[in-house]
């Protein structure tokens, strides 16, 4: 009987597809046949973009992650640069009563190393002669003075009373003004000439020292004074230390050769120079003109 079931269906002999079998049948099992390939290739092909997708991603997103390290490591730097140069202006500005100075200089503090070695040949340390005193001049008076407007020059410390520059001179009507730092360079050159080792030769060429001697003495004393409040006002806790000198050990020797942090006197010097008025019109005879006060004793 099963032998006779066998045989009973006939096969093709190309196909081996049983010859009992409809045309439309084997269409159908053809279409699903072709239905399962074509689910299994867009699976692939599925996946393989998937993957694709995934790399790119991948690649994107480690190339984001570098662009914003390097990013966020150059605005830190920007930003530190900042920040330290907004401190300093800070620190200026907190440990300094106003000045229009401050906002046209580098206000960056700058590692300085004193020489105070006894022997340091320094132009400002010679004997009395021209080259000594250009250079002490220099730093000092030569740039004579300059002008404010109103509004600057009371912020800055000044009297509403205070002299203005006369007509005829640049700045006419505002407030004639120098640099403290000139003052204070002038009274350490005036002592400078003042020592007995420069005196005689000073008497004899220096216009303070034509005063009476009353007056020269008052006028070292005030500088001396000067130069004692201005140390003390910016007292220095800087550290000395001692050395020992060949021939010398009992006496350890004090090495003035210290790191300071300095500001920009140049800067200060070169912003006076700049804004100087030609002529010198605080040579010139003044009259107390309309607004300005005329005060019965020396300030």
């Amino acid at each position: 009987m099963l032998l006779g079931n066998i045989f009973t269906h006939q096969y093709d002999q190309v196909s081996d597809t049983p010859a009992s079998l409809s045309k439309p049948e084997e269409e159908d099992e053809e279409s699903r046949f072709l239905e399962k390939k074509n689910y299994q290739n867009s699976s692939m092909t599925r996946r393989k973009i998937s993957s694709a997708i995934i790399k790119q991603s991948v690649l994107i997103s480690t190339w984001l992650t570098i662009v914003c390290i390097v990013l966020a490591t150059i605005m830190t730097i920007i930003l530190r640069e900042k920040r330290d140069s907004t401190i300093d202006d800070m620190c200026f500005e907190h440990s300094t009563f106003y000045s229009p100075v401050a906002k046209d200089i580098d206000t960056t503090p700058r590692l300085v190393t004193t020489n105070g070695s006894l022997d340091w040949p320094s132009v400002y340390r010679q004997p009395p002669g021209q080259d000594v005193d250009d250079a002490w001049n220099k730093i000092s008076y030569n740039m004579g003075v300059f002008s404010l407007p109103e509004e600057i020059a009371l912020k800055a410390g000044l009297d509403r009373g205070d002299v203005r520059i006369p007509a005829g001179y640049e700045g006419s009507g505002e407030y004639m003004a120098s640099l403290e730092l000139t003052h204070q360079l002038h009274c350490v050159n005036f002592l400078r000439k003042a020592v007995w080792f420069n005196y005689p030769h000073y008497k004899n060429h220096g216009d303070e020292f034509q005063d009476p001697q009353h007056v020269l003495e008052m006028h070292l004393y005030h500088c001396l004074e000067t130069v004692r409040q201005v140390i003390m006002c910016n007292a220095d806790p800087g550290i000395v230390g001692y050395k020992y000198v060949r021939g010398r050990e009992k006496r350890p020797y004090p090495d003035f050769n210290t790191p300071h942090k300095c500001r920009d006197w140049r800067g200060m010097i070169d912003w006076a120079y700049e804004r100087s008025i030609p002529g010198h019109p605080e040579e010139s005879d003044f009259v107390p003109g309309e607004g300005e006060t005329v005060y019965d004793a020396d300030p």
